[in-house]
């Protein structure tokens, strides 16, 4: 027997674009699929976005994988809070942004993070893809950041 991918069963994962602010610079990261960071952050902390594509079988609400995003941030984040989580229509698709706030182990200072999530179709019924958006800043960058990020999550193309 030969299985192979992509195929019906094994859909390549969607292609993705993201629309950043001029300025903002791409990075080659291990677990991202996509990521940049802009270089005129202030020195304390590189304000940076991650996109992460998963496979997901079966049917899942978009909102229970927003809320498993948030549950992950409380377990590895203790005393994280979540400022606001509302749904959204993003590429035509249901999606979830949710703004947490929480003290990494190694960091001197908290940041936040907006947290969006997007399950893309395949031609396969019971195969989707999560799609994962990380925009991370230092929480005093908030006010800043926090425009640009959603912004960012709200212009993401999935095709």
């Amino acid at each position: 027997m030969l299985i192979e991918t992509p195929s019906e069963l094994f859909p390549a994962p969607p292609a993705l674009r993201l629309t950043l602010p001029d300025g903002w610079e791409p990075f080659a990261s291990a677990v991202a699929t996509l990521s940049a960071s802009d270089p005129a952050s202030p020195p304390s902390f590189r304000a940076n976005v991650v996109v992460i594509v998963s496979k997901a079988v079966h049917e899942h609400a978009v909102s229970a994988v927003a809320q498993l995003l948030i549950d992950k941030t409380h377990t590895d984040h203790p005393g994280a809070s979540v400022l606001s989580s509302t749904a959204c229509t993003v590429a035509d698709l249901d999606g979830y942004v949710s703004t947490v706030v929480f003290q990494p182990e190694q960091a001197e200072f908290p940041v936040a993070q907006v947290q969006g999530v997007v399950i893309a179709p395949t031609a396969h019924p019971e195969v989707r893809y999560a799609v994962q958006f990380h925009g991370t800043c230092a929480r005093d960058d908030l006010a800043t950041y926090e425009p640009i990020l959603t912004a960012a999550f709200t212009s993401l193309a999935v095709t």
